[in-house]
């Protein structure tokens, strides 16, 4: 009978310490979701006010960048993670409608700073925020992306603000959900290029396109449990395609076997590059290591 007690108080003992434990990242994930940072923006530069540069972030918000992918297709928000255990998580309104942080308090450097450095408008940590591939914009384009946001067409659009639920939070304190302003911190400075349908220009353009987030940073197969499932895009693949077969994929969601792409692809969306952009990153992708399928 008393080893039954001591085991029990061991037990008793041992569960309070695994609730002292959940409690207290339960609180440190809350404090970070919280958190604010007063943090200079990346960099510096001098928005463009011109048609031209207006006309190219346009294309970059929505063929590129495919900001509208999170934010809507009006820029109008969408509730990104809406779950009882995760939380809430909006991709804000960027226009100057109701509800929306881009009116004229949204200076350039706070679009600077969301865009490449995960601080949002108000100083708070962005989450699920694709800063690891729009921190290396050049300064042309990330002008330009600037230049299109600030006069976007209003859209009225009130969002629940964000909120951790309880694994949220357990998340979030344990960096499996880092904050996009500490991983802004660990990226090399941007490297300016110049368009041309080269490999080097591909590589820009699929980083900052995303692909990366499906496809896995090597290329060969998404494996994110909760994400898309990319399949392995290296020349073990592409490198069979002619250029025209990849040009006629991205327009048209068609393999060359003939089958079509599942709609997770956002090829309709990525059908708007143009030729050159297309071309730059099948150049890029032939250039790539034929490597086997991600585990």
């Amino acid at each position: 009978m008393r080893v039954l007690r001591w085991i029990g108080i061991v037990l008793g003992a041992l569960l309070l310490v695994a609730l002292i434990a959940a409690g207290t990242v339960y609180i440190m994930g809350g404090r970070a979701l919280a958190s604010t940072t007063t943090a200079a923006p990346t960099r510096t530069l001098t928005v463009p006010t011109d048609a031209a540069a207006v006309a190219r972030g346009k294309h970059l918000v929505n063929h590129v960048n495919l900001c509208v992918d999170c934010h809507g297709d009006n820029l109008e928000g969408t509730v990104f993670i809406d779950d009882p255990q995760l939380g809430v998580i909006p991709a804000p309104n960027l226009t100057a409608g109701k509800g929306g942080v881009g009116g004229p308090e949204m200076t350039d450097a706070k679009w600077i700073n969301a865009i490449t450095g995960g601080v949002g408008h108000d100083g708070r940590k962005l989450l699920i925020m694709p800063v690891k591939h729009y921190h290396g914009m050049t300064d042309a384009d990330l002008g330009a992306v600037i230049a299109y946001l600030k006069q976007a067409p209003p859209q009225d659009n009130e969002l629940a603000p964000r909120k951790g639920g309880p694994l949220g939070r357990v998340l979030v304190a344990l960096g499996m959900i880092p904050l996009e302003s500490d991983v802004a911190a660990t990226l090399p400075a941007p490297v300016d290029i110049a368009p041309a349908v080269n490999a080097d220009y591909g590589a820009y353009l699929v980083e900052i396109g995303g692909c990366k987030g499906c496809h896995s940073d090597n290329l060969a197969g998404g494996t994110d449990p909760n994400g898309p499932h990319g399949p392995n895009i290296t020349s073990t693949l592409v490198g069979a395609w002619s250029e025209d077969q990849f040009v006629n994929f991205i327009r048209t969601g068609t393999l060359p076997s003939g089958g079509n792409v599942s709609d997770e692809m956002p090829w309709k969306k990525y059908a708007g590059m143009d030729d050159m952009e297309i071309r730059a990153i099948f150049a890029y992708l032939q250039t790539t290591e034929a490597l086997p399928n991600n585990p």
